[in-house]
This record gives C-alpha cells, sequence and structure tokens, in this order.
C-alpha cells in the first residue's frame, strides 16, 4: 500500500513539473531579431516580431547585390549575385543556431533574442 501511494505522489509531482515547464516556457515572448552585417559592421537590425508582413531589404555594396526577405517568423536570402549561390540554398532561418552567410559578398545575417534550444553540454 506505501509503495502504491509513494507512486502515485511522485507521479503527479511529476506531471505537474511538466506542465508548469510548457505553461512558462509558452508564456515567454518570442521576440526575434534579425541584425545584418557586412564586412564585419553591423548596417541593420530589424525587430520581426513587429512585423505585419514580409519585407525585402537590398544590399547593394560595389556592384553586389543581395536581396533578403525578412518575414515574422525567420529570414531568407531570396537573390545575391555571387557565383555560388550558397546563401540562397540555405532556405530561411528561423532561430540563432546557424546565419546565413554569404562570404564573397561578406553579408551575415544572424538571428538574436529567440529560444533556440541551448546545447545540453560543453566539450573541451
Amino acid at each position: 500500500m506505501k509503495t502504491r501511494y509513494w507512486i502515485l505522489l511522485l507521479s503527479g509531482i511529476f506531471l505537474l513539473s511538466c506542465l508548469c515547464l510548457y505553461l512558462f516556457s509558452s508564456l515567454a515572448p518570442n521576440t526575434l531579431t534579425a541584425e545584418i552585417y557586412r564586412d564585419g559592421i553591423l548596417i541593420e537590425t530589424v525587430s520581426l516580431s513587429t512585423l505585419t508582413e514580409p519585407v525585402t531589404r537590398e544590399v547593394l555594396h560595389q556592384g553586389m547585390q543581395n536581396r533578403i526577405l525578412l518575414e515574422q517568423d525567420g529570414v531568407s536570402m531570396i537573390f545575391a549575385t555571387c557565383p555560388d549561390n550558397l546563401c540562397v540554398k540555405q532556405g530561411k532561418i528561423k532561430n540563432s543556431l546557424f546565419p546565413i552567410v554569404c562570404l564573397p559578398h561578406g553579408i551575415v545575417i544572424r538571428l538574436r533574442g529567440d529560444t533556440s534550444p541551448k546545447p545540453d553540454a560543453i566539450a573541451r
């Protein structure tokens, strides 16, 4: 009888803690900010949570052109005059794990302020 009581009690505590964790994570504001860098210098910061419709930004520098699509749920490079177009092929980024990089043009797009998954261990 006592073992059954402890199993029910611990199960209830576990379920309650899972519910609390879910509620706290869903109530956290999801404020994504896109930072656009050219040659390591920040040229523009755009808050994605305030966008009501998709916005396109052009980055022109010494005859090179990049077109960036900013949406509420992520950022993508939709056009570039670089020879390999790897930045365009990367697609939309929705968290801060991987930035969009156009190496020939020196363009880097990073997302900040999201609740992306963190590493569970760090190796040295």
